[in-house]
């Protein structure tokens, strides 16, 4: 690691311990009892309640496991509270930092500030009361001086008992969990889903699509021609996993028209096909998504983001699902007769991988690569790239690539292969070659614009 970078993580590491709050304390002293300040199983444990200044949490053990409790309704938890239980259950009276009263506030073990944990067992007994201040056992200084290497060894809590003056270091460092947020703790319905498990995606009410993922096979719909927009799909599926909870849904029907209808079929480890069904509703509050029996509220910017990329029935939109950036060699060619000059450009990636060049062949048989440069071929690529579909048609013309007068060929080659595609003229540009056996249409006066700027390379 250079001294610069080490530098940077220094100040990094300086930074992060800062914002959470960090107690210098000479930790290296002989421990001082040991007793736990959770004496009593793990199991015994029914609630949680977690709190910090006016905001407080309240994590209950139901029958079907551990739910989040609101005001309006409990709400499944996500994994994690038993794990929390049983940290705390490890945390001992190892070492003593002080007694002193005076000391809480600068610790951050004082009512206004601490983050407060209590456990509270089934037939209401409080199990363990606990006030948990800043990060302690870690120098600062030693931090800036080891290159932002932490002896983890080292860090831990300062934590003492609600009553007790005593304040203790503790060999922890859990901090967030601490926190009483409910929405960090609410379940996330689809978290387990992995976008390589979906077979099939039907989507059906305000948004309507059938999508087909077979392993080793391009993704298709079941029942339409047009191509599928596979950035689009994983952006849904990877929303889906990531959704948040914002509160308990509302569990009666609503028969919106706005409503969306979700049926997922998901393959195992040998292919064993399960279905998913969930339904997203508007509410007042936000949207409702019904899943398994359980009703959730979402917030609904979120709903409509996710949503956005799907209202088109996840049909593909742009001419070429390709980045600039892998693009590595262009073709664009007009036939004899064709209105325009110059009548062909080709553009290549120069050695390097990051510049570009015309290739010698274009001029003339003595003719050396001349070097183009690379902000305005990406300035060029943009444009073209960025050609969006008006409509997609069944082609019932020539699928021969025969440059017909007015035809124009175009040809992109990346790292996965090479795309051909015709361009037919007319008041509404058509373009072979995009998908199978179908024709795009695309606005005229954005493919002369990138024609323009791909052309005007040449000169």
């Amino acid at each position: 690691m250079s001294r610069r970078v080490a530098l940077l993580a220094a100040c990094v590491a300086t930074l992060a311990l800062a914002r959470v709050g960090v107690s210098t304390l000479d930790v290296a002293g002989a421990a001082s009892g040991g007793a736990p300040f959770l004496a009593r199983d793990p199991d015994d444990v029914a609630r949680v309640v977690l709190s910090r200044g006016g905001a407080a949490l309240e994590l209950a053990r139901g029958p079907a496991g551990w739910v989040v409790r609101t005001p309006r309704g409990d709400v499944r938890a996500r994994e994690g509270v038993d794990a929390l239980v049983e940290r705390i259950r490890a945390w001992r009276r190892e070492r003593l930092a002080g007694a002193d009263p005076a000391l809480h506030a600068g610790w951050s073990v004082d009512e206004a500030s601490a983050r407060a944990v209590r456990l509270v067992g089934a037939d209401g007994a409080v199990l363990a009361d606990l006030l948990v201040g800043r990060i302690a056992g870690i120098e600062l200084e030693d931090v800036r001086d080891q290159g932002a290497a932490l002896d983890t060894s080292r860090l831990g809590l300062l934590v003492r008992a609600r009553g007790d003056d005593r304040t203790w270091f503790v060999r922890d460092f859990v901090t967030r969990e601490l926190e009483p947020d409910p929405r960090a703790w609410f379940v996330r319905p689809f978290a387990g889903l992995t976008p390589e498990a979906v077979r099939r995606l039907t989507l059906a009410g305000a948004v309507s699509a059938d999508v087909a993922v077979e392993p080793g096979r391009p993704i298709r719909f079941e029942a339409d021609p047009r191509p599928v927009d596979a950035p689009a799909l994983q952006a849904f599926l990877s929303w889906l996993r990531q959704v948040e909870v914002t509160g308990p849904g509302a569990a009666d029907h609503d028969a919106s028209p706005a409503a969306v209808r979700l049926v997922l079929e998901l393959a195992g480890d040998d292919e064993a096909r399960t279905t998913l069904r969930a339904d997203l509703a508007p509410r007042a509050r936000g949207w409702t998504l019904r899943v398994e029996g359980e009703a959730f509220e979402l917030d609904a910017a979120g709903v409509e983001r996710a949503l956005a990329g799907a209202r088109g029935g996840l049909v593909r939109r742009r001419l070429l699902p390709i980045w600039p950036r892998d693009v590595r060699r262009l073709e664009w060619s007009a036939a004899a007769g064709a209105p325009g000059a110059p009548r062909a450009v080709a553009l290549a990636r120069a050695a390097d991988g990051v510049g570009w060049e015309v290739p010698g062949s274009l001029r003339g048989p003595a003719g050396a690569p001349r070097p183009v440069a690379p902000a305005r071929v990406e300035a060029a690529l943009e444009a073209l790239l960025g050609l969006h579909v008006t409509a997609w048609t069944r082609d019932t013309g020539p699928s021969a690539l025969e440059l017909a007068p007015g035809r124009e060929a175009l040809v992109v080659t990346t790292a996965d292969g090479t795309t051909r595609l015709t361009l037919e003229p007319g008041a509404a540009p058509a373009v072979r070659g995009a998908a199978p056996g179908l024709l795009a249409e695309v606005e005229a006066g954005v493919l002369a614009r990138a024609r323009e700027a791909v052309f005007g390379l040449m000169e």
